[in-house]
């Protein structure tokens, strides 16, 4: 009758007893000094111990190598080389294959299957229609099949955590990513978010368009967009523009748009003097609100908040002045002579 060999046990850190395997038990040892039986796991093995447990690729022209081995002949089930030493021929026969296709066989590792399955069945090219990526995390939110790697934003995608928490994503996401539309997206939130519901930065749904909006409110008569310009959006062709706010308009069903373009740099008043940007690097490469322009940067918001506030208290006044045209934009510190 097979027995089973006994396993080794890490024997701790020589003061404390291990307890870093399940239920707070020792985990299996795998470490020791080169030689010597494995007394310690990989939590507290010491800088001079090696793997003495796992097997080892025997290398290639007599050297040796101490990687773990993966690749053997097809016919072999055990890994004999690492995949650099692995000579002509071997393959990797410690991952599952895909199954292949049309009942030819495939080599690719497999991480597609259908999606009530847990294990790869198929490689992207060989899954039939309706597979789907079954072997990483993804993002929790409703209908998002994206790979998620971190825990950090609450299991959630990076543009669904910026959904989600506009104002913890100002201190939690890489830095200078998207800062001043994320300062105005809290912003926002902060002040209608009991009232209405934002999307950011999201394609209108059930519509085929990419074409994406800093922030949108469906108000009900009409459809209310707010876009976070930055330079003033200088450098984007007016025939690009108005395409692209044709094909929101069209996206969005046809009803009104109504659009707020809020600039949060410099930009010239009716006086043409020009007037700074609140925002600057400070001596850690962070775009930060500079502390001398905090008071206008907040006038500026309120400013902001003010237009939001009239498109969702005015239906009357708002249906009336675009009654004639398919959307109305409104600047908010742009150069006046752009207006």
């Amino acid at each position: 009758m097979f027995r089973k060999k006994r396993m080794t046990l890490c024997k701790g850190n020589g003061v404390q007893q291990c307890t870093a395997g399940k239920n707070g038990r020792p985990k299996e040892a795998y470490f020791a000094l080169k030689g010597q039986p494995p007394c310690r796991c990989a939590e507290h093995k010491t800088p001079e111990m090696v793997d003495v447990r796992s097997r080892r690729c025997v290398g290639t022209d007599g050297n040796t190598c101490s990687k773990q081995p993966k690749w053997n002949m097809p016919d072999q089930t055990v890994g004999k080389w690492c995949k650099t030493c692995a000579p002509p021929g071997a393959v990797d026969v410690k991952n599952r294959r895909c199954a292949g296709k049309d009942g030819k066989k495939c080599s690719t590792q497999p991480f597609w299957n259908m999606p009530d399955q847990t294990v790869g069945k198929w490689c992207k090219p060989c899954a039939p229609p309706g597979a789907v990526d079954v072997t990483g995390k993804r993002c929790i939110a409703d209908g998002c099949n994206v790979h998620v790697s971190t825990n950090k934003y609450d299991k959630l995608c990076l543009m669904h955590f910026i959904h989600a928490h506009p104002e913890r994503a100002l201190v939690s996401v890489q830095k200078n990513y998207h800062t001043k539309e994320l300062n105005v997206f809290a912003f926002l939130k902060q002040s209608f978010g009991d009232r209405c519901t934002i999307q950011f930065n999201q394609t209108p749904p059930g519509s085929c368009s990419r074409r994406k909006v800093d922030a949108v409110i469906d108000v009900g008569y009409c459809v209310l967009a707010i876009e976070i310009d930055e330079l003033q959006h200088a450098t984007y062709g007016v025939e690009c523009e108005t395409k692209r706010l044709h094909e929101l308009w069209s996206a969005y069903g046809g009803r009104h748009l109504y659009v707020i373009r809020f600039n949060p740099d410099q930009y010239k008043n009716a006086n043409g003097k020009s007037v700074p940007s609140c925002w600057a690097y400070n001596k850690d490469g962070f775009v930060k609100v500079k502390k001398k322009s905090e008071a206008e940067w907040l006038e500026r918001l309120e400013a902001l908040r003010r237009e939001v506030s009239y498109v969702l208290e005015n239906e009357a006044a708002v249906t009336a002045s675009g009654a004639d045209r398919p959307y109305t934009v409104r600047t908010l510190f742009y150069d006046e002579l752009l207006l």
